[in-house]
Protein backbone atom coordinates (compact mmCIF):
# COMPACT_ATOMS: atom_id res chain seq x y z
CA UNK A 1 0.00 0.00 0.00
CA UNK A 2 2.61 2.49 1.05
CA UNK A 3 4.44 3.21 -2.19
CA UNK A 4 6.58 5.90 -0.55
CA UNK A 5 8.36 3.47 1.78
CA UNK A 6 9.32 0.21 0.04
CA UNK A 7 9.82 -2.72 2.43
CA UNK A 8 13.35 -3.75 3.32
CA UNK A 9 14.28 -7.01 1.53
CA UNK A 10 16.30 -8.27 4.50
CA UNK A 11 13.71 -7.63 7.22
CA UNK A 12 11.84 -10.91 6.76
CA UNK A 13 15.10 -12.83 6.61
CA UNK A 14 16.27 -11.34 9.90
CA UNK A 15 12.98 -12.30 11.54
CA UNK A 16 13.27 -15.83 10.21
CA UNK A 17 10.12 -15.63 8.07
CA UNK A 18 9.66 -18.20 5.33
CA UNK A 19 6.61 -16.60 3.75
CA UNK A 20 4.76 -13.29 3.88
CA UNK A 21 1.02 -12.94 3.38
CA UNK A 22 -0.02 -10.06 1.12
CA UNK A 23 -3.41 -8.76 0.02
CA UNK A 24 -3.39 -7.49 -3.56
CA UNK A 25 -6.19 -5.38 -4.96
CA UNK A 26 -6.63 -4.10 -8.53
CA UNK A 27 -8.22 -0.92 -7.12
CA UNK A 28 -5.44 1.68 -7.23
CA UNK A 29 -7.52 4.14 -5.21
CA UNK A 30 -6.89 2.05 -2.08
CA UNK A 31 -3.29 3.25 -2.13
CA UNK A 32 -4.60 6.69 -1.15
CA UNK A 33 -6.39 5.31 1.92
CA UNK A 34 -3.11 4.45 3.64
CA UNK A 35 -3.92 6.55 6.74
CA UNK A 36 -7.30 4.91 7.26
CA UNK A 37 -6.05 1.39 6.47
CA UNK A 38 -2.92 1.60 8.59
CA UNK A 39 -3.02 -1.12 11.27
CA UNK A 40 0.50 -0.63 12.56
CA UNK A 41 1.67 1.98 15.04
CA UNK A 42 -0.13 5.26 14.41
CA UNK A 43 1.81 7.81 12.41
CA UNK A 44 3.04 10.88 14.26
CA UNK A 45 2.04 14.34 13.05
CA UNK A 46 5.10 14.79 10.85
CA UNK A 47 4.78 11.41 9.10
CA UNK A 48 1.05 11.89 8.54
CA UNK A 49 1.57 15.38 7.13
CA UNK A 50 4.30 14.25 4.73
CA UNK A 51 2.24 11.25 3.64
CA UNK A 52 -0.78 13.46 2.93
CA UNK A 53 1.09 16.08 0.93
CA UNK A 54 2.75 13.36 -1.17
CA UNK A 55 -0.64 11.84 -1.92
CA UNK A 56 -2.03 15.29 -2.74
CA UNK A 57 0.75 16.06 -5.22
CA UNK A 58 0.31 12.68 -6.87
CA UNK A 59 -3.47 13.11 -7.10
CA UNK A 60 -3.02 16.63 -8.48
CA UNK A 61 -1.21 15.15 -11.48
CA UNK A 62 -3.93 12.56 -12.13
CA UNK A 63 -7.12 14.25 -10.94
CA UNK A 64 -6.10 17.87 -10.51
CA UNK A 65 -9.42 19.24 -11.78
CA UNK A 66 -11.40 17.68 -8.93
CA UNK A 67 -12.13 19.75 -5.84
CA UNK A 68 -9.89 19.41 -2.84
CA UNK A 69 -12.77 18.71 -0.46
CA UNK A 70 -13.62 15.63 -2.54
CA UNK A 71 -10.50 14.00 -1.08
CA UNK A 72 -11.36 14.68 2.56
CA UNK A 73 -11.46 10.96 3.36
CA UNK A 74 -8.00 10.41 1.87
CA UNK A 75 -6.36 13.47 3.45
CA UNK A 76 -8.07 13.02 6.84
CA UNK A 77 -7.56 16.64 7.98
CA UNK A 78 -7.04 19.89 6.08
CA UNK A 79 -4.20 21.12 8.30
CA UNK A 80 -2.09 18.09 7.37
CA UNK A 81 -1.72 19.49 3.85
CA UNK A 82 -0.37 22.81 5.09
CA UNK A 83 1.90 21.20 7.67
CA UNK A 84 3.19 18.75 5.06
CA UNK A 85 4.42 21.59 2.86
CA UNK A 86 6.19 23.17 5.83
CA UNK A 87 7.77 19.86 6.85
CA UNK A 88 9.09 19.36 3.31
CA UNK A 89 11.10 22.57 3.62
CA UNK A 90 11.83 22.42 7.36
CA UNK A 91 12.04 18.82 8.64
CA UNK A 92 12.63 20.03 12.22
CA UNK A 93 9.55 22.26 12.25
CA UNK A 94 7.60 22.03 15.54
CA UNK A 95 4.20 21.42 13.97
CA UNK A 96 2.62 20.11 17.15
CA UNK A 97 2.64 23.59 18.69
CA UNK A 98 0.50 24.95 15.83
CA UNK A 99 -1.81 21.97 15.37
CA UNK A 100 -4.59 23.27 17.64
CA UNK A 101 -4.56 26.65 15.87
CA UNK A 102 -4.63 25.13 12.39
CA UNK A 103 -7.53 22.84 13.28
CA UNK A 104 -9.66 25.95 13.80
CA UNK A 105 -8.62 28.00 10.76
CA UNK A 106 -7.73 25.42 8.10
CA UNK A 107 -10.52 24.02 5.93
CA UNK A 108 -10.69 21.87 2.82
CA UNK A 109 -11.00 24.13 -0.19
CA UNK A 110 -13.80 24.07 -2.75
CA UNK A 111 -11.27 24.92 -5.45
CA UNK A 112 -9.61 22.34 -7.65
CA UNK A 113 -6.80 20.36 -6.04
CA UNK A 114 -4.14 21.86 -8.32
CA UNK A 115 -5.19 25.42 -7.50
CA UNK A 116 -5.63 24.67 -3.81
CA UNK A 117 -2.10 23.31 -3.46
CA UNK A 118 -0.69 26.54 -4.89
CA UNK A 119 -2.74 28.47 -2.35
CA UNK A 120 -1.47 26.27 0.45
CA UNK A 121 2.08 27.13 -0.52
CA UNK A 122 1.25 30.66 0.57
CA UNK A 123 -0.33 29.36 3.79
CA UNK A 124 2.80 27.34 4.55
CA UNK A 125 5.01 30.37 3.91
CA UNK A 126 2.86 32.39 6.30
CA UNK A 127 3.13 29.68 8.96
CA UNK A 128 6.92 29.55 8.56
CA UNK A 129 7.02 33.34 8.93
CA UNK A 130 5.00 33.12 12.14
CA UNK A 131 7.31 30.42 13.49
CA UNK A 132 10.34 32.62 12.80
CA UNK A 133 8.78 35.39 14.91
CA UNK A 134 7.90 32.91 17.64
CA UNK A 135 11.55 31.82 17.76
CA UNK A 136 12.52 35.44 18.35
CA UNK A 137 10.09 35.66 21.28
CA UNK A 138 11.43 32.40 22.71
CA UNK A 139 15.00 33.70 22.47
CA UNK A 140 13.96 36.78 24.45
CA UNK A 141 12.37 34.64 27.14
CA UNK A 142 15.39 32.36 27.37
CA UNK A 143 17.77 35.27 27.93
CA UNK A 144 17.00 35.46 31.70
CA UNK A 145 17.77 31.73 31.96
CA UNK A 146 14.19 30.57 31.52
CA UNK A 147 14.43 27.07 30.05
CA UNK A 148 11.47 24.81 29.46
CA UNK A 149 10.52 22.21 26.83
CA UNK A 150 7.01 23.70 26.87
CA UNK A 151 8.10 27.28 26.21
CA UNK A 152 7.14 27.21 22.53
CA UNK A 153 3.67 25.84 23.32
CA UNK A 154 3.23 28.54 25.95
CA UNK A 155 4.18 31.35 23.55
CA UNK A 156 2.01 30.02 20.71
CA UNK A 157 -0.97 29.67 23.06
CA UNK A 158 -0.54 33.24 24.29
CA UNK A 159 -0.43 34.77 20.80
CA UNK A 160 -3.12 32.56 19.28
CA UNK A 161 -6.04 34.91 18.40
CA UNK A 162 -8.58 32.07 18.09
CA UNK A 163 -7.73 30.05 21.19
CA UNK A 164 -11.06 31.00 22.81
CA UNK A 165 -13.10 30.73 19.62
CA UNK A 166 -15.82 28.10 19.67
CA UNK A 167 -17.26 27.01 16.36
CA UNK A 168 -21.04 27.23 16.12
CA UNK A 169 -23.12 24.40 14.76
CA UNK A 170 -23.21 24.53 10.97
CA UNK A 171 -20.39 27.08 10.76
CA UNK A 172 -18.11 26.08 7.88
CA UNK A 173 -16.12 29.29 7.55
CA UNK A 174 -12.82 29.66 9.47
CA UNK A 175 -12.69 32.39 12.14
CA UNK A 176 -9.75 34.06 10.37
CA UNK A 177 -7.76 33.65 7.16
CA UNK A 178 -4.27 32.19 7.14
CA UNK A 179 -3.10 34.06 4.03
CA UNK A 180 -0.25 36.56 4.10
CA UNK A 181 -2.64 39.49 4.13
CA UNK A 182 -3.85 38.53 7.62
CA UNK A 183 -2.08 40.54 10.32
CA UNK A 184 -4.12 39.27 13.25
CA UNK A 185 -1.44 36.75 14.22
CA UNK A 186 1.03 36.64 15.74
CA UNK A 187 0.80 39.44 18.22
CA UNK A 188 3.47 39.75 20.85
CA UNK A 189 2.23 38.37 24.19
CA UNK A 190 2.02 40.73 27.14
CA UNK A 191 5.06 39.53 29.05
CA UNK A 192 7.17 41.58 31.43
CA UNK A 193 10.31 40.79 33.41
CA UNK A 194 10.35 40.29 37.14
CA UNK A 195 13.44 41.73 38.79
CA UNK A 196 12.90 39.52 41.80
CA UNK A 197 12.69 36.23 39.93
CA UNK A 198 14.62 37.34 36.85
CA UNK A 199 12.16 35.41 34.70
CA UNK A 200 9.43 36.61 32.35
CA UNK A 201 5.96 36.77 33.83
CA UNK A 202 2.61 37.21 32.12
CA UNK A 203 -0.36 39.06 33.62
CA UNK A 204 -1.88 36.88 36.33
CA UNK A 205 0.85 34.25 36.14
CA UNK A 206 4.32 34.11 37.71
CA UNK A 207 6.97 31.74 36.51
CA UNK A 208 9.49 30.59 39.10
CA UNK A 209 13.07 30.12 38.03
CA UNK A 210 13.95 26.51 37.33
CA UNK A 211 16.44 24.78 39.57
CA UNK A 212 18.85 22.06 38.49
CA UNK A 213 17.11 20.55 35.45
CA UNK A 214 16.43 23.90 33.79
CA UNK A 215 12.70 23.23 33.41
CA UNK A 216 10.46 26.15 34.34
CA UNK A 217 7.90 25.49 37.06
CA UNK A 218 4.62 27.29 36.77
CA UNK A 219 3.45 28.78 40.06
CA UNK A 220 -0.07 29.38 41.33
CA UNK A 221 -1.74 32.38 39.63
CA UNK A 222 -1.84 35.54 41.69
CA UNK A 223 -4.39 38.35 41.26
CA UNK A 224 -3.27 41.66 39.87
CA UNK A 225 -2.86 44.65 42.14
Amino acid sequence: MDTQRPPSPGRGKVLGLKQITALISPDESLAYRILALNTEKAHNLKDRSLEVIRMARNLAKRRGREREDAFAAEFEAAELLTLGIVYEKSPRFAGGAYSAFLKKVDRFSERTLAVSLRQREDHAARLAEIDARVKGIIATLQAPRLKSPYLRNYVVARINPVRFHKAKKGDTQPPMPLARRSRAWPRRPAISTSARYRTPISPGWRWARAAGSGAAAEARPRPRR
